[in-house]
């Protein structure tokens, strides 16, 4: 097999494989929706926009991966060089994107505190639901700790906290709250550890879709740079 075969075969396969890790970023998108949509009420709607970015991101990357391996199957430079060119981009926005996110995470988590204390202290009918579904699911009871709801306005039941931070939940059994019942550990906190724990998983993800992208990249210029303009090369049907 000559060079530029070699390569179209390489790049054909890569970008099958790249096209089936975008249709997983969709059905993970998917997933993570109910779970970030529980935590709405208290980090606001950053959270839940998470799901939806990692279902447009794999979206793009499978139409990417679509238009690479057609590109080389076809030899169309028009389709090779937007393929190379997309994944350039997207590289740049993700390397971008993880600096900043690394450059203001205490941010982040400060207006997360912040929300939560604003979503405990007022604690309206809107949020109600919202926010007892999410204690329960994640073991927790207020913002920074079950002493947020003795300052609520909108709870306003003095030294009690909703059933929902009861560990054994009952009818009334977060009245005259008895330290050792109750969940100690405040939702900013649950929310965080639950983050870091899938963290471990999206790093390594997001570092193989790095490699993976710049890798097709170098295989799609280097095919590029192998068609003769004005020609495309032959295919086994020739």
């Amino acid at each position: 097999m000559d060079t530029v075969g070699c390569i179209k075969g390489f790049l054909i396969v890569f970008c099958a494989v790249f096209w089936v890790s975008g249709m997983s970023l969709i059905t993970v998108g998917a997933l993570c929706r109910t779970t970030f949509s529980r935590m709405e009420s208290f980090t606001g709607p950053a959270m839940t926009h998470t799901p939806t970015a990692l279902a447009v991101l794999g979206a793009t990357i499978s139409l990417i991966a679509l238009s690479g391996s057609i590109g080389a199957w076809a030899g169309s430079r028009v389709l090779l060089g937007l393929f190379a060119g997309l994944l350039m981009l997207i590289l740049a926005v993700e390397i971008v994107g993880g600096i900043l996110l690394y450059i203001f995470s205490s941010k982040v988590e400060e207006e997360f505190i912040l929300k939560a204390k604003a979503v405990i202290t007022e604690y309206n009918m809107k949020d109600k639901a919202a926010i007892d579904e999410l204690q329960s699911k994640f073991q927790c009871c207020g913002a920074v700790n079950y002493t947020d709801w003795f300052h609520s306005r909108g709870w306003h039941n003095g030294t009690s906290v909703p059933d929902s931070c009861c560990q054994l939940s009952s009818k009334a059994c977060g009245k005259n709250a008895v330290t050792g019942k109750i969940y100690h550990k405040g939702c900013v906190l649950a929310i965080k550890i639950y983050l870091e724990k899938n963290a471990v998983g999206l790093g390594a993800t997001c570092i193989s879709l790095v490699t993976m992208e710049f890798l097709g990249t170098l295989l799609g210029l280097c095919l590029l740079h192998n068609i003769p303009h004005g020609k495309r090369t032959k295919t086994s049907d020739d």
